[in-house]
């Protein structure tokens, strides 16, 4: 009992810093993953799939092939459709399209128009396909919530954080694109609601150039679509009378993806993307999980901070020689 009143106020100082360095744990634990986590495990699944359908090295273009220089248009509406499927039709009819595709065609130029230069280069469609993800992040940073693509912590920095401490954070832009975005349609029927992204029997020229209708970004639903339509052109391609593929990759199509019935207009598949390939983003869970943290981070932590600092000032004043 004697060291206890003797120690009062280091006793004192010692309980609220530690309820200062919980409230600040729990915080920084609780706020520094959020809705941008959820999406790099989406992003991860993306590129697992990718490497499964498309190997690497199994799937080249041929940059010495007399129909190199026609894949490049193909290649491009690939980047065109990725961007435009993400907007609902109606959104398509507006004007945003015209941002999209400007961005799309910018984006692909930059990484690809050297390689159907002067100076030709195969081009392997795993590589392609992953940049293709790095580029469905770039269109989400420019066009799309600022929450998908940063952590929970980055968000202190940024107007988003208004949505996470609202009293109706329920009713917030944020929260409720969270909620839309994490829903998983019947793949048929999200796939009957496109239209475009395709080519035609030749497996060259896209049709509905580049997406005419769409119901959006429901991103799970969004990407089976997207892998099967690209999977379904590049067989239509290596049945056209040139295939734009270098010989060893012909082959491995054919055995390995499948074959396309040109008189019948049907890719017949030995294996088709679904939902299950891909992680089930939990958006909602992850704001919710970062608004507490923020409410540690923000308001519990000071408190204690100030609690902190008042406590020990007034032990160290009062209790000089402490209980004693």
């Amino acid at each position: 009992m004697t060291f206890i009143k003797s120690k009062f106020k280091h006793l004192l100082m010692g309980v609220t810093l530690l309820m200062f360095i919980l409230m600040l744990g729990l915080g920084i634990g609780l706020s520094a993953f959020g809705m941008g986590m959820e999406s790099q495990k989406f992003i991860n699944s993306v590129e697992r799939s990718i490497d499964h359908y498309l190997p690497k090295g199994k799937v080249v273009l041929d940059s010495k092939g007399a129909v190199f220089g026609i894949a490049k248009d193909t290649l491009k509406s690939a980047y065109e459709s990725d961007a435009i499927s993400t907007l609902t039709t109606q959104e398509i009819n507006s004007g945003i399209k015209d941002e999209y595709l400007k961005y799309a065609d910018d984006s692909f130029d930059s990484r690809w128009g050297a390689y159907f230069g002067t100076d030709k280069k195969d081009i392997d469609l795993n590589e392609f396909s992953h940049e293709l993800v790095q580029f469905d992040i770039s269109v989400a940073k420019k066009f799309h919530n600022y929450g998908y693509t940063h952590s929970g912590i980055q968000w202190f920095s940024h107007h988003a954080l208004g949505d996470l401490l609202k009293t109706n954070y329920k009713d917030s832009a944020t929260y409720q694109d969270a909620s839309h975005q994490q829903i998983i349609l019947d793949q048929n029927n999200y796939d009957a609601n496109i239209i475009g992204g395709t080519t035609d029997a030749t497996g060259f020229i896209p049709t509905n150039i580049p997406v005419t209708a769409s119901l959006g970004t429901y991103i799970v639903n969004n990407k089976v679509w997207f892998l099967n339509t690209q999977i379904d052109n590049i067989i239509k391609a290596n049945n056209a009378a040139l295939s734009p593929f270098t010989t060893n990759s012909q082959t491995w199509i054919t055995n390995n993806l499948g074959s396309y019935d040109k008189s019948a207009d049907k890719v017949t598949r030995k294996e088709t993307a679904t939902v299950n390939d891909y992680y089930k983003p939990d958006f909602t869970r992850a704001f919710y999980q970062t608004r507490i943290g923020a409410v540690f981070l923000i308001i519990l932590t000071p408190i204690f901070g100030l609690v902190f600092i008042g406590l020990t000032t007034y032990g160290y004043l009062k209790f000089p020689n402490g209980l004693e």
